[in-house]
Formats: C-alpha cells, structure tokens, sequence
C-alpha cells in the first residue's frame, strides 16, 4: 500500500487522488480557452479527415 510506504496518513492518499484530476481539468479549461481565443474552428467533415472522397 503506497500510504504505508511513505509513511502516509489517511488523508494524504486522498488529496492527492482528489487534487490531481481537479488540477488537470482546469489546465484543459484553460488551453480550451486559449484555443477558443486563437483558432478558427475546423470546417473538416468527418470524411475528409478520414481521408475519403469528398465526391
């Protein structure tokens, strides 16, 4: 057990498995964000970006 491992309490394993997802999707909001203020949207269709004829 990883707690037992490092010597961790109860509640460390926790913040860390609840902290970390939390962090990551505010990072994804934030590059969403900036792409949103960056970037034309794509007007690809599917089948052009699966290489298909457009035909």
């Amino acid at each position: 057990m990883l707690r037992l491992d490092r010597n961790w309490s109860e509640a460390e394993p926790a913040k860390l498995t609840r902290h970390n997802p939390l962090r990551a999707l505010r990072e994804a909001e934030n590059v969403a964000e900036h792409l949103r203020r960056t970037e034309s949207p794509s007007l690809a269709t599917v089948t052009q970006l699966d290489g298909g004829s457009t035909t």
